[in-house]
């Protein structure tokens, strides 16, 4: 006996036009946060580089080809974002777009380690080898570089999701680097040390590449379909168990849509036939249980003792 009926609905609990209206509102929202960001960074971006050029900074070079990566990224992630929640008259597309965030965040992870790895190939030989750079100009780029940064982030901090928590991972990095950039600046303003530079932008590479290794983690997990570890699966069993109607469950699967959205699939086997409104319950009670734990998209199939319990696979 399959729970078609939930299936189609579980995502919307509102159940009502002002559910939906709200819903569409908080995306809007959402899209409007990224896009912000996307129009901020891309401005931003154009005249780093040619303050990069002025200033014969690796530091502001660095800074600019991140934020060329970030740009890149964001514009990505704002399509993704939007293309997420469109509906689709191909069928075989059975969740949608959905998906396109997790992508997006999978990609922005790697952008931002291949943009390392490039910034540090760069960078490592100017230790050696130190150019003269303008301390005055990096200081003047360095304080609108913070106030942008500082911005987007402020407006990014209110969305949801991993691809989200990676755009922001992304800018708190820039605003990072440019108050680096700004006191590194001071202090090749008043002593001849043109080290610092390399050195700087070095300092800055390798914490990037240390925060960004846990994002790009945790997107490829999501996308081998690992639960996601804010999901306690044996707890959600233990309570399946309790209840008294309940002998046995199998064939229980659990992942991340998009990081925030979670599937649920189960075969719940009873200890006697009941009535189509007791089984009723016993699914209910199961999606109570499912509340408690994040935002799932169930399919509960009930069976009894003399089935065979689940599929293979």
């Amino acid at each position: 006996m399959h729970d078609h009926g939930h299936h189609g609905h579980s995502r919307h609990n509102h159940g009502d036009g002002h559910g939906h209206d709200h819903a569409h509102h908080h995306h809007h929202a959402h899209l409007k946060n990224i896009g912000f960001a996307v129009g901020l960074n891309f401005a931003f971006t154009i005249l780093e580089i040619f303050g990069a050029i002025w200033t014969n900074s690796m530091a502001i070079l660095s800074d600019a080809i991140h934020d060329l990566g970030d740009t890149i990224i964001l514009s990505f992630s704002f399509f993704s974002e939007k293309f997420a929640h469109k509906s689709t008259e191909d069928e075989s597309y059975t969740y949608g777009f959905s998906r396109l965030p997790l992508l997006s965040a999978f990609v922005s992870s790697f952008v931002l380690l291949a943009g390392s790895a490039f910034i540090l190939v760069t960078a490592i030989p100017r230790l050696w080898r130190p150019n003269d750079v303008n301390a005055a100009g990096m200081m003047l780029l360095a304080v609108p570089g913070i106030l942008i940064n500082s911005a987007a982030i402020f407006r990014l901090k209110k969305n949801e999701g991993l691809n989200s928590r990676v755009l922001v991972l992304h800018l708190v990095e820039d605003v990072l680097g440019w108050v680096a950039v700004f006191l590194v600046s001071v202090v090749m303003y008043f002593y001849y040390l043109p080290v610092l530079d390399p050195i700087l932008s070095i300092c800055i590479t390798l914490y990037i590449l240390y925060r960004g290794l846990g994002n790009f983690k945790k997107s490829v997990l999501l996308f081998i379909q690992k639960a996601p570890l804010n999901v306690n699966i044996q707890e959600i069993k233990t309570e399946i168990l309790k209840m008294s109607a309940v002998d046995e469950i199998c064939d229980l699967h659990i992942w991340s849509l998009d990081s925030v959205r979670h599937i649920f699939t189960v075969h719940v086997r009873l200890k006697d036939k009941l009535t189509e409104k007791k089984i009723s319950a016993v699914k209910n009670a199961i999606r109570d249980i499912l509340k408690t734990h994040g935002s799932f998209h169930s399919t509960i199939e009930i069976e009894y003792s003399f089935e065979s319990c689940g599929d293979t696979c």
